[in-house]
């Protein structure tokens, strides 16, 4: 597994040491900061933050820590290693149901 896949987006943030004012972010649910923040995460994945948007997924991670884990770095890192790993079962499904999949692939093979 590449190092970059199992990092979760915390320590990604813990680059960044500036951090703006809480009230510079909108008012969100906790749902839309978990969405907000695996989409943080997905896009943390696949390249190199600017400043400014290592500076506003840190500030979900912020709010998303306090608001919807009660500051407990633990529980988010425990509920981020389970979407995670749903994620990943999720494309590996998808890849497998797909024209082009496991699933496919083997059919064909035993056709012939």
């Amino acid at each position: 597994m590449c190092m970059s896949q199992a990092t979760p987006l915390a320590f990604v943030m813990l680059a960044v040491t500036a951090q703006a004012e809480p009230s510079h972010l909108p008012v969100q649910t906790v749902n839309q900061l978990k969405i907000a923040y695996l989409d943080c995460d997905r896009r943390a994945s696949a390249a190199l933050f600017d400043f400014g948007d290592a500076a506003d997924c840190s500030m979900v991670h912020e709010q998303l820590k306090q608001r919807g884990f009660g500051g407990d770095w633990n529980r988010m890192f425990a509920w981020w290693n389970s979407e995670r790993v749903a994620a990943e079962k999720a494309r590996r499904r998808d890849a497998d149901l797909s024209p082009h999949g496991a699933a496919s692939l083997e059919a064909q093979v035993h056709r012939r």
